[in-house]
């Protein structure tokens, strides 16, 4: 009967499906031949032309639909990757990314809204249109409609398919019913079946696979800047996507005014794919250097030392830059200029010719107005231009029917204003900076003598410009003009933001005035010229001081749990702070493959080998090999590799694999990638983490500690599972060890806990915040523990909307059971409320009888008497 029930289910939700592929090949029809006609009468594209094309893309491997809702009053929605209409412009499909399809992928059974139903509907992986299961991850027990084969016609109106209650008998619960648990999926086995699909070099939209913390993010609405703290395979990278098309279809700005900036050409071709489908095909896609480059006809070809990478990079250098510009502006100097003439009482006169007579002027009166206008603020060539209009009026006075252009068009004037204050380009002043010893040494007061000469060019006037000038040039044209040249954005995304410079996140803050951004990144990850300990020191440049919030991802979609395994010491090794992702992929053993080679031969035979044996399943994956900056060692992969099977295989540098991913990787030589920087074991860490089936190891060198287990790693702290290794030992009471069985009641309610959306928002929201004072333990007893200059601390999240003082009771008394069942000190304990708690005397009474501290947020910020011991001032305001 089951199955019966379940094909007929599949039938009607088929018979939606296809009435929806018809709606948009209909609306597609249309816009073509709307096309033709116009560009037959006007010679010129048709309007929102660009959106049928992402229309006509969102049915390429990707399904239209997901999923469908049914809300009460009866009616029943389709939820799929871009809106559709009929022809009686009902909604068909409802966008994913708008706000009321947000909210239902978000209700839980404790708290669904106005939601009964929410079925996931699965497709065939190379027919994207048949539906083959389904999974209701939502079913209320008061949703009873009868079932009614013949409701579903042929073209239902605004989607509405047939609603198929369960059979008689107990009411359904979240999930398959129970006898059909044979036949259906459960949502990890749809979202483990979709993970493990092919990479085939085009990024995978997580439209229909999007998890619960990340759904959070991508309808993040605090104000300010959204930073996204992810490790490896978090889906950090998709979830920026996808927020792009949540801003989009909520109308919080349009496609032409968001800018998605990628680390690399490769990136964007690969991310790329993904925004058209998402209705996103008008968004600015750049890499950073052709985003700063702009329409200035030099380019980056040149190459900087370490440290003048660095130091073109740090903030210090926007110092030097302006005092540089500012450096031209010489009223000194005119008192000796030959123009000028000594008076009876040792006064600088100036004289000028204008409409055919000699003319005198006070030479410090003119001086003075230079002086003013540059203690003035604003560009500097604007300011110029102000002392010019300045100087013309003053000299009005001395020249009866003259007009600005005639004192202007003086040529003593002219050579005055050049000497005084000549109008500048930024490329002028960068090349004197960087050609003149004397320059440099005026300007760069803030370096020291061995940092002026690594800045110093070997060659003047002849080296190219490097990726690091480009930021210098952009930060001069902003010095010198303003913005007003500049194109500015409502919203950025910023994608590998941890490898940013102080000066590139000044320039990006300049493009974005609104402060509105998404910053995807991992501290772990960065190998940029400038290490960053915490986002608080980067968020700050990039948002130009407006607000910005952390959050963090922590299950990794990505590696294998064997390869997450081999690479967790080395991510602690590299960035102790920095909390590591937990892997969500079932274990399918020998994931990991380690060898090594003899000598050099040896080692590209053995590459060779390795490739080969991945590649001969002709299994449609894909595999990358990953070496270090030896372009030897590159040079003889590429021709001992060749073409293997049909496929060219990529050989990459870390950094080229960026924000990439392959089903198969094989690293070469790990510790000349760790060693080739200073940033070198991060490096390492990101070559090790872009596979999704299997990692390869070849090696000739030693392997670097950490990988080779011999490593003497940080301290368990920042680990997420320190919880679940703490011995009942390390406690200073004589208390016996906690039972097993009572530590599975903890973890049972600590599991309950977090299926509640208010105590999932509260709980990353702290853990975001705290982890700016080091790495906080988020455990399955406890909610959150954190180790610090205030001792160790206990917090425990209450799931009220509106606390009452038998909450913060209840809550209190099980801090007591997580403090045993913990087995170590704990110094201070705090409750935290999503909003201040409903009696007045609840706060103080609690922390006099229990002594435990409260604590709430509340229009924005964190409220309570010990806030600051809590957590860091930054976090408290």
């Amino acid at each position: 009967m089951a199955d019966t029930r379940r094909r007929a289910v599949i039938a009607q939700e088929q018979r939606g499906v296809d009435y929806a592929y018809a709606c948009l090949e209909q609306r597609q029809s249309q816009d073509t031949a709307t096309a033709a006609v116009y560009r037959a009468h006007n010679e010129m594209p048709v309007p929102g032309a660009s959106s049928g094309q992402a229309d006509a893309r969102a049915q390429g491997d990707d399904p239209l639909v997901i999923m469908r809702v049914s809300v009460h009053g009866g009616e029943s929605f389709l939820i799929g990757r871009q809106p559709v209409w009929n022809d009686e412009r009902d909604l068909v499909v409802v966008s994913s990314a708008a706000q009321q399809a947000i909210e239902w992928r978000l209700a839980t059974k404790e708290d669904p809204g106005d939601l009964l139903l929410r079925r996931k509907l699965a497709f065939q992986r190379r027919k994207p249109r048949t539906v083959t299961t389904y999974l209701d991850e939502l079913v209320l027990r008061q949703y009873d409609v009868e079932l009614d084969d013949g409701a579903a016609t042929e073209e239902p109106a605004q989607a509405d398919v047939s609603d198929v209650p369960p059979e008689e008998g107990p009411g359904p619960a979240a999930g398959a019913y129970p006898e059909e648990e044979s036949a259906a999926p459960s949502l990890e086995a749809l979202l483990l079946d979709d993970l493990d699909l092919p990479r085939d070099g085009a990024m995978r939209d997580i439209v229909d696979t999007v998890q619960r913390e990340q759904l959070l993010l991508v309808a993040h609405q605090r104000p300010g800047a959204l930073v996204i703290q992810g490790g490896p395979g978090t889906g950090k990278t998709a979830v920026g996507l996808y927020r792009v098309m949540w801003l989009l279809d909520n109308h919080h700005c349009s496609a032409q005014d968001v800018l998605v900036v990628g680390p690399h050409q490769g990136f964007l071709a690969y991310a790329g794919q993904v925004l058209p489908a998402l209705g996103g095909g008008d968004v600015t896609t750049l890499t950073l250097d052709r985003l700063l480059a702009g329409d200035r006809p030099t380019s980056a070809t040149g190459t900087d030392s370490p440290e003048a990478a660095f130091l073109k990079g740090d903030d210090r250098m926007a110092d030097v830059l302006r005092r540089a510009a500012e450096a031209h502006c010489r009223p000194h100097r005119a008192r000796v200029s030959p123009l000028l003439t000594t008076g009876e009482d040792d006064e600088a006169i100036f004289r000028f010719a204008c409409n055919g007579r000699t003319y005198e002027a006070d030479t410090d009166a003119l001086l003075a107005i230079a002086r003013e206008a540059l203690r003035e603020s604003g560009p500097f060539n604007v300011r110029h231009a102000n002392f010019r209009l300045r100087l013309a009026g003053k000299l009005l006075l001395s020249v009866p029917g003259a007009t600005p252009e005639n004192i202007l068009s003086s040529q003593e004037i002219a050579a005055f204003i050049q000497r005084v204050w000549p109008r500048l380009n930024p490329t002028d002043v960068y090349t004197r900076l960087l050609d003149s010893p004397k320059t440099l040494e005026a300007a760069a007061t803030l370096l020291t003598a061995d940092e002026r000469s690594a800045l110093r060019r070997s060659k003047p006037s002849k080296a190219a410009w490097t990726a690091a000038d480009l930021v210098c040039l952009d930060e001069l044209e902003w010095l010198l003009n303003g913005s007003h040249q500049r194109r500015t954005y409502a919203h950025i995304v910023v994608d590998e933001a941890q490898d940013l410079t102080p000066m590139q996140a000044r320039a990006l803050a300049r493009r974005c005035p609104s402060g509105s951004m998404t910053i995807l990144g991992d501290l772990a990850q960065a190998t940029g010229p400038n290490e960053y300990h915490s986002w608080r020191e980067l968020a700050g440049l990039l948002t130009g001081g407006s607000a910005w919030t952390v959050e963090v991802l922590q299950a990794g979609f990505r590696l294998p749990p064997e390869a997450a395994e081999f690479v967790e010491p080395l991510a602690r090794a590299a960035a102790p702070r920095v909390p590591v992702a937990r892997s969500v992929r079932l274990a399918r053993g020998h994931a990991v493959h380690v060898q090594g080679a003899s000598s050099l031969e040896h080692l590209i035979e053995a590459v060779a080998g390795r490739v080969t044996e991945l590649t001969s399943a002709r299994d449609g994956r894909s595999t990358a090999v990953i070496v270090p900056a030896d372009q030897s060692l590159q040079d003889r992969l590429r021709t001992e590799l060749g073409t293997i099977h049909g496929s060219t295989v990529p050989i990459l540098q870390p950094h080229e694999a960026k924000g990439i991913e392959f089903d198969h990787v094989v690293v070469v030589e790990p510790a000349a990638i760790a060693g080739e920087t200073r940033s070198g074991m991060r490096g390492l860490y990101v070559a090790l983490t872009r596979c999704t089936q299997s990692l390869s190891i070849v090696h000739h060198a030693a392997l670097p500690a950490p990988i080779d287990g011999g490593a003497t790693l940080a301290p368990p702290s920042t680990s997420q599972e320190t919880l679940s290794t703490v011995s009942s030992a390390s406690t200073t009471t004589s208390s016996p060890a906690p039972s097993p069985d009572f530590e599975g009641f903890l973890q049972t309610a600590v599991a309950a806990d977090r299926q509640q959306p208010i105590h999932e928002r509260l709980r990353h929201r702290l853990l975001a915040q705290l982890w700016e004072n080091g790495a906080p333990e988020d455990g399955n007893i406890a909610d959150i523990i954190q180790s610090g200059e205030s001792g160790t601390l206990l917090f425990e999240v209450l799931h009220s909307e509106e606390p009452t003082y038998p909450d913060l009771r209840a809550a209190a008394t099980r801090t007591a059971e997580i403090r045993f069942a913990l087995g170590r000190p704990i110094d201070r304990i705090f409750l935290v409320c999503a909003a201040e708690p409903t009696e007045p005397w609840a706060v103080s009474t609690i922390e006099a009888v229990f002594g435990v501290s409260v604590i709430w947020w509340d229009n924005g910020a964190w409220h309570g008497a010990d806030v600051d011991t809590a957590m860091p001032p930054s976090s408290s305001t």
